[in-house]
């Protein structure tokens, strides 16, 4: 059996990029579109499938230092309830709208084309839909409005899904060959050729026969040197793994399996659980596998990367994950010394600690603290969390002795729901004075409070939202 604690994970933060945001995100795809990374994906919300978050799109200029401000997609309550009809008891029940599993975005005729799978309230089979958006970060809409009783701007409705729809099933992810040539690629094994306009498929539908058989989701596609690989996933949970074909003739066939057909698989010593459904992108020649990782079981789960390796023959290496990750990609943005990580912490409660187990292997758990520390320790994994009962939660920095502060990040758990927060100062830790304050509850990570003062003590209060931080960033 393995116990793995969180707190342990804050002291490897010096030499660790995983995960790569600071936020519950799962079925990460990565487009880099000038000098920026753009990462999509499903934002988690520990609510199981039966709702999801607010969809934002994180973007990252050295694939360390990421930030995102406003929703991907404007005009949907993603926590509003739709009424599903009556349950066993006669009750009304309640539905949810889903954002989920947003393949790569592609710029098609000088716009931004975003496949998605939407999941209606009722939980009906959601087909892949096509979104389209002015810039790579949104915000996205379906190509053409469609009327409804609430007319062109009012709630999705199925007749909204149903137009956008460009596969037949869920987790479409597409891929643009070097002569232009688009395909999209979805659960079950599936592939079939795009149409000039990248909104609905042409020709046959290709199932593809894997080695690796069962369930499999969250596929991609992507080319390296003349080879097309088809990666596929298997399992699920702390089980999930990846799993790949190679073809040198087209993505329509010729696929072969390798001898070795694994990607990745979990790796519980190193404390990575589930790799799965994900994407590969290339930077400078390098190829990198983002995937979801386990997180604190549940839909809880956080991005991870690794660096892809080839043989001669072209063949993956296998993967082996770890909480290392690829480090900068790019120009460093960030280069001040973070004064968070030498501070004190406290707050005004903490949440007790989470044990999670394994799903596919049981044998395997791990225990998640939440302690005032670990806000400010440098690492996406970690994070503050209040007690519950906590009505006015608060988190505080001591640094010790008086020190110039220019800056405050902070990293909010749960950030695509908004919070209001209020900073104060203070030099001896009794008398505290108002530095900058938040309220409207906007869609942003990380909110930024500008100081310019030397103080002791840093308090930050969080009036509303989520009571929580993944990471607070101090720089003079």
């Amino acid at each position: 059996m393995m116990f793995a604690c969180a707190v342990a994970l804050s002291a490897q933060a010096e030499c660790s990029f995983n995960p790569v945001i600071p936020d519950w995100i799962a079925d990460p795809s990565v487009s880099k579109f000038g000098d920026t990374f753009y990462l999509y994906g499903t934002t988690d919300i520990d609510k199981e499938l039966s709702m999801a978050g607010v969809p934002v799109v994180w973007k990252s200029k050295d694939f360390i230092n990421w930030s995102f401000e406003g929703p991907a997609v404007e005009g949907v309550d993603w926590c509003k309830g739709v009424e599903t009809g009556k349950n066993k008891d006669g009750k009304p029940g309640f539905g949810y709208w889903r954002y989920w599993a947003p393949g790569k975005v592609v710029e098609t005729n000088g716009r931004y084309h975003l496949y998605v799978t939407l999941v209606d309230p009722k939980g009906n089979p959601a087909p892949t839909v096509l979104m389209v958006a002015d810039r790579p970060e949104g915000p996205f809409c379906f190509a053409e409005k469609i009327e409804s009783e609430a007319g062109a701007n009012g709630p999705l409705n199925r007749e909204q899904v149903k137009s956008a729809a460009v596969a037949p099933d869920i987790d479409g992810d597409p891929f643009v060959d070097d002569d232009g040539t688009a395909y999209i690629v979805w659960r079950k094994r599936w592939i079939a050729k795009l149409n000039a306009e990248r909104t609905k498929t042409v020709g046959r539908h290709v199932e593809l026969k894997t080695a690796l058989q069962g369930y499999s989701e969250g596929p991609c596609l992507f080319k390296r040197n003349g080879i097309y690989y088809y990666l596929y996933t298997i399992g699920g949970c702390d089980g999930y793994h990846y799993g790949y074909m190679m073809s040198k003739v087209s993505p329509l066939e010729g696929w072969t399996d390798p001898s070795d057909p694994i990607v990745v698989e979990s790796n519980y010593p190193g404390n990575v659980w589930g790799p799965g459904h994900g994407n590969v992108f290339e930077w400078d020649g390098n190829y990198y596998i983002v995937y979801l990782e386990y997180g604190e079981g549940g839909t809880t789960r956080q991005v991870m990367a690794n660096r892809m390796e080839f043989d001669s023959e072209g063949r993956i290496v296998r993967v082996v994950p770890d909480l290392k990750g690829v480090g900068c990609l790019g120009p460093n943005q960030e280069t001040r010394t973070n004064l968070a990580r030498k501070a004190f912490w406290t707050a005004s409660s903490v949440r007790g600690p989470r044990m999670t187990r394994g799903r596919t292997h049981r044998d395997y758990t791990r225990t998640f603290a939440y302690d005032a520390q670990l806000a400010g320790d440098g690492n996406n994994g970690t994070r503050w969390a209040a007690d519950g009962r906590d009505k006015s939660p608060w988190i505080q920095a001591d640094f010790g002795a008086e020190t110039f502060v220019g800056e405050v990040k902070m990293f909010f758990t749960q950030p695509a729901f908004g919070h209001n927060w209020k900073l104060e100062c203070s030099l001896d830790g009794k008398e505290w004075m108002p530095v900058a304050e938040e309220r409207g509850k906007p869609c942003r990570s990380p909110h930024v409070a500008k100081v310019g003062r030397k103080v002791r003590y840093l308090r930050i209060g969080i009036l509303d939202g989520d009571p929580g931080l993944w990471e607070v960033k101090v720089y003079e």
